[in-house]
């Protein structure tokens, strides 16, 4: 066997080991020090991502943004919540 079917191989019994048991919870998956280090990536990042705040700008900023189809879908809804 060459070493891309070995590697192929090795790859689907990782997958496979790697999805979730009928009755297990995404919690029960990772170790404490999983957990930790997932933490510590999450405090890193920006809690300010300048593209994001870059397009909600944009939004804003177009007087065609939402459109009118969907403003009156959001009022249907918001109406419907307030007024069942």
């Amino acid at each position: 066997m060459d070493d891309r079917m070995e590697a192929h191989g090795r790859n689907i019994g990782v997958f496979w080991s790697n999805r979730l048991k009928k009755n297990q919870s995404l919690q029960d998956r990772f170790s404490d020090m999983q957990r930790a280090e997932l933490v510590n990536r999450l405090d890193r990042l920006a809690d300010v991502r300048s593209a994001v705040v870059a397009r909600g700008k944009a939004l804003v900023a177009n007087p065609h943004y939402p459109d009118k189809a969907t403003v009156r879908m959001m009022s249907r809804l918001l109406a419907d919540k307030l007024y069942p």
